[in-house]
């Protein structure tokens, strides 16, 4: 079974494909899996021979006399041959009846291994490839199952990453098998590796830690600290194979695949590109300083290597210092919608937040929540839209998006902490004076016990009509009055579409008193007295007001065309420590 692939590689193809004849493979491996043999001619050639393999060894213990079923080194226990992806379930029922032993010794005289081939390779022949070039093979490594191999790497350390949606997410400190797979969207990751190899990775990339000594780059870019005994570590990548001769030096595959780009900083590497099948390349020796190109051409796919200029903005070399202690949790929404890391909508646990980000529903009443890029706030960057629309009749209508932090994580709430974010006011249609319509900015808590009126300590809102004192349209303050209920207090600070408001909230739970702080586009602070929160009750009954809140009501009616609507963007999200920066 001549192959091109490196010994490690190998085992581990070897290894999914065992797992996959188990039944033993998991989600992630059969992606693996399947990603490898529908981009790859080497590893589909290495899947169907193993297929035949199998098939071959049915066939001669079907021919053996007192044999109900027949074995194969995929375990005794199946007889099914599997198939990638959508194939597996179209012949499923039929690879059942195949695996009697007259109908399979009838369908391999016909050459089943030759369909396997054709049905795979037509079903994947539009894909563009690039056939590695072959090498010898010096020896058949044993198939292990990857699950039990020790750790290829280990991440040491992240900053401000996003995960790709639908990719596992990996704190500081996770384990890579071989194999395992980083999507990153955005951020940076360092990964040690067990050889001691240090590699930095900059998103979006795509990267696999194939072996304690190896890596594969997809997509993205990353540097490579490689010390000297951790010398001929390696960073494969669809067009090269660049060999570490103890250096320093960064990776950038570019041109969806096609080139890779590679500058070396200090010392000195080894590069080999990708060829075609038979065509042996020669190895190239890159010194400090050069920075070269190696993208594939022609229709021979032949390698072309050129020297271009420095790419020193392209690569970031360090990663950030490491601050003294995480002291805050936010949510600015980077990385769109989804749910592989903790800021997105709907969003995922984890950074400080207990949950995603939840909102109600409401008959006769559409909302829509999603995260955008244009038209930015302050911030910039990607942010929250929320857009509430009425449908139908004319009846009183609550609805929300909140979130809930965790106790004790990142910032302790039972302390005084500061919570800060950006609303831009985007639509108010039909927000007429006479109506009851609002929207209201606040922590809600989970009380141990039921008390009337809303439960909240900090409370922002604005309304459509004058109310105690308090203009239609200002944001107003509703602190206690002292006697369980609660009071407004007129900011002065109108709200009109189109303007973004920031606010700044020190909390302290502990005497239970809040000082909001509110800017408008940008400008200068306007700061506010301290007043006592709004509920009854103590910070530790209402679980020290553990939420963000936005909730909104509307009361008017639709008048023809005209709708009536709330719409309102978030961004910039941050609950801190009192002392933080």
């Amino acid at each position: 079974m001549n192959h091109s692939f490196a010994p490690e590689q190998f085992d581990e193809l070897c290894a999914l494909i065992q797992a996959l004849c188990d039944e033993q493979i998991t989600p992630d491996e059969r992606a693996r899996l399947e990603q490898w043999v529908c981009r790859d001619k080497e590893a589909r050639r290495v899947y169907v021979q193993y297929m035949n393999l199998c098939a071959s060894i049915h066939w001669d213990k079907a021919l053996e006399p007192g044999l109900g079923h027949a074995s194969s080194p995929c375990e005794a226990q199946t007889s099914r041959i599997p198939l990638l992806g959508f194939l597996a379930d179209a012949f499923q029922a039929g690879v059942s009846y195949l695996s009697h032993p007259f109908a399979l010794s009838l369908l391999f005289t016909i050459g089943l291994p030759g369909v396997i081939l054709l049905v795979l390779l037509a079903s994947l022949r539009s894909q563009p490839e690039i056939e590695l070039a072959a090498r010898p093979e010096t020896s058949r490594p044993a198939v292990t199952a990857a699950a039990n191999a020790a750790p290829a790497a280990r991440v040491t350390r992240v900053h401000q990453c996003f995960w790709a949606q639908g990719s596992e997410a990996f704190p500081d400190g996770a384990s890579l098998p071989p194999g395992g797979q980083l999507r990153l969207s955005k951020g940076l990751v360092e990964v040690t590796f067990a050889n001691g190899a240090r590699v930095l990775i900059e998103g979006p990339a795509a990267f696999d830690a194939t072996s304690a000594k190896q890596g594969f780059l997809r997509s993205g870019s990353l540097v490579a600290h490689v010390t000297a005994k951790a010398k001929g570590f390696a960073v494969e990548t669809p067009t090269a194979r660049i060999v570490d001769l103890g250096t320093e030096f960064g990776v950038c595959v570019a041109d969806e695949g096609r080139a890779a780009d590679v500058q070396v900083f200090q010392g000195e590497v080894e590069l080999t590109p990708a060829a075609p099948k038979d065509n042996n390349p020669a190895p190239h020796r890159l010194a400090a300083g050069r920075t070269v190109r190696v993208a594939m051409v022609g229709r021979e796919q032949t390698a072309s290597i050129t020297e271009i200029a420095p790419l020193d903005n392209r690569f970031v070399r360090q990663l950030p210092p490491v601050e003294p202690t995480q002291t805050a949790i936010v949510a600015d929404f980077s990385g769109g919608n989804g749910n592989a890391s903790p800021d997105q909508y709907p969003g995922a646990a984890g950074a400080g937040w207990a949950g995603g980000w939840t909102n109600s529903e409401a008959p006769g009443m559409r909302l829509t929540a999603s995260v955008e890029r244009t038209n930015p706030l302050l911030g910039g960057g990607d942010y929250l839209r929320v857009l509430a629309e009425r449908t139908s009749g004319k009846t009183y209508i609550r609805q929300g998006i909140e979130r809930s932090l965790t106790l004790h994580e990142k910032v302790d709430l039972t302390k005084p902490y500061v919570v800060s974010f950006s609303v831009r006011i985007d639509a108010l249609g039909r927000y007429l004076e006479k109506s009851s319509n609002q929207l209201v900015l606040c922590n809600l808590g989970q009380p141990k016990t039921k008390w009337n009126g809303a439960r909240s300590g900090w409370h922002i809102r604005f309304d459509a009509k004058d109310f105690e004192g308090v203009k239609a349209r200002h944001w107003c303050f509703v602190p206690n009055d002292g006697k369980d209920g609660y009071r407004r207090i007129d900011s002065g600070i109108a709200v009109r579409e189109g303007e973004t408001y920031s606010f700044r909230i020190l909390f302290d739970p502990v005497a239970r008193q809040w000082t909001p702080s509110i800017a408008v586009n940008g400008g200068p602070w306007t700061a506010f007295r301290s007043m006592p929160v709004r509920s009854p009750g103590t910070a530790e009954d209402l679980g020290y007001w553990s939420k963000i809140y936005f909730y909104w009501v509307l009361q008017n009616g639709n008048q023809g065309s005209d709708v009536e609507k709330l719409g309102f963007s978030a961004d910039s999200i941050r609950i801190a420590t009192a002392d933080a920066k």
